[in-house]
């Protein structure tokens, strides 16, 4: 940071020592929050399944993942990476070793102000909802801010070795998670910087170019290897499969997921009015006479804290930190600020044309994150690494202007109270684990050793766990059917078809029934045991329950047990 950027910010040297100092120390503390928290069955246990048994996966996953699930499978095959825990914390450190990295760029490459991307990175750190075991979806994002940062470097330098390096990472990043192909969205950028700096349209091509080279030449190289190593076929026999999935579920579908977005941005306009009315306000004071400042800035810090107080009343939040209620339409809101400042810095003088470049990559990022799943705006609260350090500083900039000074004190002021809101979310949040407190640990189960989950689950995972060793069920297959993907991992059992989680809409019927016919084949054959796992979803009409139902009733299936609406089935007598 540059001694004018300390008086601007009234930060005092030993201030500015001492955050130099705790703020990599809190970036990396804040990334190993809750890392022992948490043993739930459906995104955490299919997510470590699918890398234990990476071999057995189904064709389209395994190749619209593919690069997440070989370093899935590293890490699993790491020193004590065959328990949760473990696996945990290389994510974790992988995590954290991102964060400091991101930071040291904001900071010394990008030149941001270092209390806004700290700020910035302890929002987005709070705000990682998805559990850390979902490779897909960091490992994308982590990817997606390095060639972000690699095209800054490349144009604010001049450097176009960066340009076909930032290039070749997106083309990486669609191995990553094939929907990741939206990314080349970012290629806005590079003209939005040419346009700013007055750059020629020749150069503009040129550069333009250079990042496509490196995209097709990563994609080459890797459908190069495919090939080589004899699969290009399968792989694009998954990638038709993933293309009619989203045309056989709706949920998954472009139109669908833009509807969505559409809708989750629109449903907080009532949130939004205060706001609005209170920066148009605030700009207002910033037109009288400054002898009155201080009261000016009293008034933006009280209005903005009466606004946080009328969000809750009229319910935009609670405080249950443990549900994604405090924090989903709260931050929808924080979200269109931080558009809504990152658009406006594209008109403000006082900001350069690398720090423009920086919002308008943000803005991609915001824009693009959501395309391919269908989780709203979920997707893009879990990838804020970019966005929030990059809209606080441009708060700061904003507040350079004498008519804009209060108006960066009452934004601030919001921004403060929902920093502190997001840290307690972040701390105290288990994905699906609702329950008070994950105290509990499950000690006769080594791959959960050392992790804690509620007492009720507790006592569920202890007494499967037993179950196993009764009825003598160690290499039995597991053939898990509703919300219950993460028991063949937990049970260290491969699974008995091709996926742990069959009930999803994205496994279609047809291939349902036809591992349904080869699992038959293989129980008759090899004698295969297989334990059957369901839940409420067996219960509902459908053609895959159906199936189900007839198989279990065909090799006489008994219940052996049910715990929490979880059942477990074996075939005769259930011995």
């Amino acid at each position: 940071m540059e001694k004018s950027d300390i008086k601007k910010l009234n930060i005092s040297p030993k201030a500015l020592k001492a955050l130099n100092i705790s703020a990599p120390v809190c970036l990396v503390l804040i990334s190993f929050i809750g890392f022992r928290r948490g043993i739930e069955i459906t995104d955490t246990g299919y997510n470590l399944g699918n890398f234990t048994y990476l071999w057995d996966l189904d064709g389209m996953w395994y190749y619209s993942t593919l690069f997440s699930n070989f370093l899935g499978r590293f890490i699993v095959n790491l020193p004590f990476g065959g328990c949760m825990l473990g696996v945990g914390v290389y994510l974790r450190i992988i995590r954290a070793v991102f964060s400091l990295w991101l930071y040291r760029f904001l900071t010394k490459e990008a030149k941001l102000d270092k209390a806004a991307v700290f700020a910035g990175l302890v929002l987005a750190l709070s705000l990682c909802w998805a559990p850390a075991y979902g490779v897909y979806h960091y490992l994308s994002y982590y990817v997606f801010t390095i060639a972000t940062a690699l095209l800054y470097k490349g144009l604010t330098c001049g450097k176009n070795g960066y340009l076909i390096a930032a290039g070749a990472v997106l083309g990486l990043n669609v191995f990553v998670r094939f929907p990741n192909v939206c990314e080349a969205a970012l290629i806005v950028s590079v003209w939005y910087y040419c346009f700013a700096v007055k750059g020629k349209a020749v150069d503009t091509l040129k550069k333009t170019g250079y990042c496509i080279l490196g995209y097709a030449g990563a994609l080459v190289i890797v459908f190069g290897i495919i090939a080589m190593t004899g699969h290009l076929g399968e792989y694009i026999t998954a990638i038709k499969e993933l293309f009619a999935m989203t045309g056989e579920s709706h949920r998954y579908g472009m139109l669908f997921t833009i509807r969505n977005l559409v809708n989750s941005y629109t449903c907080v306009w009532y949130w939004m009015i205060p706001v609005v009315i209170g920066a148009i306000g605030l700009t207002v004071l910033g037109f009288l006479p400054e002898r009155f400042k201080y009261i000016y800035h009293g008034i933006a810090v009280l209005g903005f804290a009466i606004i946080y107080l009328w969000f809750k009343r009229t319910d935009l939040f609670d405080y249950n930190f443990r549900s994604y209620s405090s924090m989903y339409l709260f931050g929808v809101v924080m979200l269109i600020i931080c558009i809504v400042l990152m658009l406006s810095a594209l008109f403000i003088k006082n900001i350069t044309p690398s720090e423009k470049l920086l919002c308008v990559s943000a803005l991609v990022v915001i824009f693009v994150t959501p395309l391919g799943t269908n989780n709203s705006l979920y997707s893009v609260i879990n990838n804020l690494f970019l966005v929030y350090p990059v809209a606080v500083h441009v708060l700061f900039k904003i507040g350079e202007f004498k008519r804009f000074n209060v108006l960066r004190t009452g934004l601030a002021t919001i921004f403060l109270i929902y920093i502190v809101h997001m840290f307690l979310f972040g701390t105290m949040f288990t994905f699906r684990e609702k329950q008070p407190r994950q105290d509990t640990y499950v000690y006769n189960n080594p791959v959960m050793a050392g992790m804690k989950t509620s007492r009720e689950y507790a006592k569920l995972y202890t007494d499967i766990s037993d179950l196993w060793g009764e009825k003598d069920l160690e290499g039995a297959r597991v053939l898990s059917f509703g919300d219950v993907p993460g028991f063949a991992y937990y049970m260290r059992s491969k699974p008995a078809i091709s996926s742990t989680w069959p009930s999803l809409d994205s496994y279609s019927n047809e291939k349902f029934e036809k591992e349904m016919e080869r699992l038959k084949t293989e129980i008759q054959g090899k004698g295969y045991k297989v334990v059957v796992i369901t839940d409420f979803y067996l219960d509902k009409e459908g053609y895959k329950q159906e199936i189900l139902k007839n198989f279990l009733n065909e090799y006489n299936y008994t219940e052996v047990y049910d715990g929490l609406g979880y059942k477990f089935w074996l075939p005769g007598s259930g011995e």
